[in-house]
């Protein structure tokens, strides 16, 4: 298998604003995110997930001389108030995450400020279906990597008695199918686009583990998997980060050719488990 893995890494900034960052937002793979207290950090794809890890070391390094990054996926102390003013792009999309998206999961917008990093693999030998295989297989793992990054345990300053604030309360979305193959998959969010359920033209949804598609066209191929249960700041060691890049890649190399993963809802209840109580969670498996 030929397996490539990138990264995008999210980290709250500290004391300063994306728009204060000079020019940097393009550069070295700096990116703005949803809130303009935020910033992503993204790689280019490769083979070697150490090679991954090293260049957004390197990158994180250089947005370091200038901007203050938290260690953690929230902010310690109190939570920011906010408002649509603080979203980066007035668009459409941002407009329907912000009005639409968080509370239709019951959750406030203001849960969106916690970061994570996300990362994608790519293998050009998977067809449609195995990669779908692949995508419920990395779900039903997810709760592993809640376990090995969990960094926002922390509310108005004191200790929160959890361990991944944020898979707590981020609006990840559960009522997802464990699809069969790449059609299911295509008519399933076909069917969520025509609900409004996802916006349209994204072909995703906010999930634990999302296969993705060129150009988000559901009419293109399969090109990665997304993994997102990994919290994000600079508390999230590039050893860890590593660590859960080349896991990725072994779960990818044995995915099962039958397999049935535990049933839908112990997707969500083991990734928030182990998020509340960390090792000391019992997690179902198929």
């Amino acid at each position: 298998m030929a397996i490539t893995i990138g990264l995008e890494a999210e980290y709250l900034l500290l004391g300063s604003r994306i728009e204060q960052l000079h020019g940097l937002v393009g550069t070295h793979g700096i990116t703005e995110e949803f809130y303009r207290f935020m910033v992503e950090v993204t790689t280019d794809p490769w083979n070697d997930p150490s090679q991954t890890v090293a260049e957004l070391q390197q990158r994180v390094k250089f947005l370091q001389e200038h901007a203050t990054l938290s260690p953690f996926a929230c902010y310690r102390n109190s939570d920011p108030v906010v408002s649509f003013q603080d979203v980066t792009k007035d668009t459409p999309y941002y407009r329907w995450v912000y009005d639409v998206a968080c509370r239709r999961v019951g959750k406030n917008p203001m849960d969106l400020h916690y970061v994570g990093i996300h990362i994608n693999a790519a293998d050009a030998s998977l067809g449609e279906d195995q990669y779908i295989k692949a995508t419920n297989w990395l779900r039903s793992w997810s709760w592993i990597f809640v376990l090995l990054t969990a960094n926002s345990p922390w509310r108005q300053g004191k200790a929160s008695g959890v361990f991944s604030r944020r898979m707590l309360q981020y609006p990840n979305r559960y009522d997802v199918p464990l699809w069969e193959g790449g059609r299911e998959f295509r008519e399933w969010m076909c069917g969520e686009e025509r609900a409004r359920r996802v916006y349209k033209g994204r072909a995703r949804c906010w999930m634990s583990v999302c296969p993705r598609v060129v150009g988000n066209d559901l009419d293109k191929p399969f090109e990665r998997i997304e993994v997102r249960t990994l919290d994000g700041g600079l508390g999230v060691t590039p050893a860890i980060i590593e660590g859960c890049c080349q896991l990725v890649v072994r779960l990818l190399e044995n995915t099962p050719r039958f397999f049935l993963p535990p049933h839908r809802s112990d997707l969500e209840t083991n990734d928030k488990l182990v998020a509340a109580v960390g090792r000391y969670a019992r997690v179902t498996m198929g």
